[in-house]
This record gives structure tokens, sequence and C-alpha cells, in this order.
């Protein structure tokens, strides 16, 4: 290659207009990548969970009898679990604890 074509290239490349590379990366920035969608486990939403003391082969409804008719009992969930409630202890609705206690007293 002669000098005077390489000088023209260098030339030439200098009058290109610099706002090109900008062009590029806009349009770069607006490709989106697709993303595959992760699996994620069904949780049934009716199950309740249970605290740690509860057995699960015992009938939730004979933890609020117990409950209800044992001060000391109460005293002790009280203390112990402060931010529960006995029937969310246990995996039971706010009903099932008022119709127990309408059953009891």
């Amino acid at each position: 290659m002669d000098f005077k074509r390489y000088f023209g290239k260098i030339k030439n490349k200098d009058k290109k207009p610099k706002h090109e590379p900008e062009i590029v990366e806009e349009i770069e920035q607006s490709v989106v990548e697709e993303v595959e969608p992760k699996i994620v486990e069904e949780v049934d939403v009716d199950v309740k969970k249970t605290l740690n003391f509860v057995d699960s082969k015992k009938d939730p409804h004979e933890y609020l009898k117990r409950y209800l008719k044992e001060p000391k009992y109460k005293d002790w969930f009280n203390r112990n679990y402060p931010n529960y409630t006995i029937y969310d202890a246990v995996g039971l609705s706010i009903s099932d604890y008022l119709s127990m206690k309408r059953e009891l007293f």
C-alpha cells in the first residue's frame, strides 16, 4: 500500500461522524434477552403451618380445649409464643376457636 492511499484512509477515518458508536450503544441497550421462566413449586395455601410444640398425631382441637380450660397452659403459651394466637399455632381458624369457646362455656 502506498503512502498516499494510507494517508487518505486515515484522513477519511477522522472525517466520519463521532455519533455512530452512540447509536450502536443505544441499539445494544434496547436489546432484551429472553429469560426462561423458572419452575416454582406450587404450595397449597390452605395448609397452615403449626408451631414446633404441636404434635401432628393429636387433634388440634385438644390444644384449644386445653388452652381455654387450663390457666397455666394458657399462661405458658402466651409467654412462649407472644406473637401467635393459639388457633394459628395449631393450624386452625378463628372460627374454630370461637366455636370451641361457645361449646365449652
